[in-house]
């Protein structure tokens, strides 16, 4: 309870003071929305937090390895795991505060099921490049996603998404309808039902976003991501996440929310197209998020009619972090359905294979004979 009031004072000191902040205005690269302070003017470094620090990476697990690469045009950590060869790609998205690092032991406990295992940062999250002229909108960054899925060669996916990544995963899905196969949702999918949270009401307001975001330091934000917790978040997460909340990602952030504007309609959108489709899901969630409500979680049968719910009730926005082990055992669990069809796709494309280096072998031993 204590945190959580002054979560409140803090956004609303913040909120007042951006009400009666004047100065000149600025070119800012959202000019939808002023922004008189200039806070997200990439020129202006002295908005820039001094206190993010550098946080160490903690090893990868047992069969996951990792390596930088540039996905349309952003250069991010690629993690993978699974085979390479698979026709079947599991693509893991992820939030706000979130990253590609957050699916490391869910990949790790599926890497024997032949799937391809994929997880990245997305632009100005994360270890991701934080370029200032990327324009951070839903958009653009489902935009993006179609572009990295095509560049990897990802073309049956199976979504395993958390908090933002949820929104940004269903609307591929609903563009991309024959290449998605099934989701694992973690506290997110289509938000229909989703009521604004503290943080996503004070990032779509004009002033007050760009002012709260500029009075996050370490303390706040670890206070901020403690919001609701009954299990407090390990420490090392939570440092890690801030070390790379740069002002970028912090300006990316509001845009994302103004960008969509009314979850609750892009959520039934997203349900329209997906539910005909009638694909696998399985749905987790912790029963005591503050940001993502319960109710969210039953809706996401409009999307997927014959969904797998599990509540954690003492869990909240993170459940992979308050229980991971058993998280990661279900989403183990639900992909392991696919590892069979893997496992034929495979196979085929190895007879093919064969079959035609043998004809190869036949048309250059008769052509070696007429000569």
């Amino acid at each position: 309870m204590r945190s959580r009031s002054l979560i409140r004072r803090l956004a609303l000191a913040l909120t007042v003071t951006a009400a009666f902040t004047a100065s000149a205005a600025s070119a800012s690269p959202y000019p939808s929305y002023p922004d008189p302070m200039g806070y997200c003017v990439g020129a202006n470094h002295q908005y820039d937090p001094h206190d993010l620090g550098s946080i160490p990476l903690d090893p990868l697990p047992t069969g996951v390895s990792e390596r930088f690469v540039t996905l349309g045009g952003i250069r991010t950590p690629l993690l993978e795991a699974g085979s390479g060869s698979s026709p079947i790609s599991v693509v893991f998205v992820h939030g706000n505060i979130g990253s590609s690092r957050d699916f490391v032991d869910m990949m790790s406990a599926a890497r024997t099921f032949g799937l391809r295992l994929l997880a990245f940062d997305l632009p100005g999250a994360g270890r991701a490049e934080h370029p200032w002229w990327f324009p951070y909108t839903e958009d653009s960054v489902v935009a993006w996603l179609s572009d990295a899925l095509e560049q990897l060669g990802a073309h049956h996916v199976i979504l395993v998404v958390h908090d933002f990544g949820g929104p940004i995963g269903m609307q591929w899905a609903a563009e991309h309808r024959q290449q998605f196969l099934g989701a694992a949702i973690v506290d997110s999918g289509v938000l229909i039902g989703f009521q604004d949270h503290y943080l996503s009401a004070i990032s779509k307001t004009p002033l007050a976003g760009e002012a709260f975001m500029a009075g996050i330091t370490k303390s706040t934000f670890s206070l901020g991501a403690m919001y609701g917790q009954q299990k407090p978040l390990p420490l090392e997460y939570v440092a890690r996440e801030y070390a790379e909340f740069d002002r970028p990602m912090r300006c990316g952030v509001i845009s994302m929310y103004r960008s969509v504007g009314n979850f609750d309609a892009l959520g039934r959108a997203q349900a329209a197209a997906l539910r005909p489709l009638d694909r696998p899901a399985t749905v987790i969630w912790g029963g005591n998020d503050p940001y993502v409500q319960l109710p969210v979680a039953y809706n996401q049968k409009y999307a997927f009619p014959h969904d797998q719910l599990h509540i954690f009730p003492n869990d909240g926005h993170w459940p992979f972090e308050d229980d991971p082990k058993p998280v990661t055992d279900l989403v183990a669990s639900f992909l392991s359905r696919w590892e069979s069809q893997a496992a034929r796709s495979v196979a085929r494309s190895r007879r093919a294979h064969r079959h035609h280096h043998r004809n190869k072998r036949g048309r250059h031993g008769r052509s070696t004979r007429r000569r």
